[in-house]
């Protein structure tokens, strides 16, 4: 399922962005298999997730996670909250893109959004009568390149596969509040200096 919006809304005429995010594809269909040290995993009957990035530089700070999950047909969860800079000054943004039951939900700082909280345990994201409420609940973090003034000398840390509790509302409305144990999730804490290698 493609998304019908331009996750960057009015900032994707900006051309000296240090970082710019699209999503890709929600949720697909996937077919094939993946050989991990010898042992054929089949990805037959799943469903993939696809985003990209580009620019410079990650954020100096910023929060990430996605998940995908099944309810009456394919689910998806991406949630991106950074500090941007941005004509001399910085804001913190939010961008999330949530797939449900056929219906696509955008929340995002351009459109209204507020961030209420946003911690390393958990996030809340609110707009109008809708409201995201990220929390997560263990990591497992692994070491990771990452770019900075674009050559790729940052580590970072990020947590591929850790369990992760969503919960989305509209207006009183539970639409739902899932527990994905194979979520993504990434948070990167703003530091004077980028840790480097």
């Amino acid at each position: 399922v493609q998304p019908p919006w331009n996750m960057m809304g009015p900032f994707q005429v900006l051309s000296h962005m240090q970082c710019n995010h699209g999503v890709i594809s929600l949720a697909h269909r996937l077919e094939g298999c993946l050989q991990i040290n010898g042992e054929w995993l089949s990805m037959d009957g799943g469903f993939g997730y696809v985003e990209t990035d580009w620019g410079s530089s990650f954020p100096d700070g910023y929060l990430w996670t996605q998940a995908n999950f099944v309810d009456h047909g394919p689910s998806s969860v991406m949630l991106s909250v950074a500090e941007i800079p941005i004509l001399n000054t910085r804001f913190t943004g939010s961008i999330a893109a949530i797939l449900h039951r056929g219906k696509c939900y955008r929340l995002a700082t351009y459109s209204g959004a507020s961030l209420l909280r946003c911690s390393a345990e958990q996030t809340i994201l609110k707009q109008g009568g809708l409201s995201l409420q990220v929390t997560c609940l263990a990591q497992t973090p692994h070491l990771l390149y990452a770019p900075s003034s674009g050559d790729m000398n940052r580590l970072i840390r990020e947590s591929p596969s850790c369990p992760v509790r969503y919960r989305f509302r509209q207006g009183e409305h539970l639409l739902f509040d899932r527990v994905c144990q194979h979520a993504s999730f990434e948070r990167v804490p703003k530091q004077k200096k980028a840790q480097s290698l």
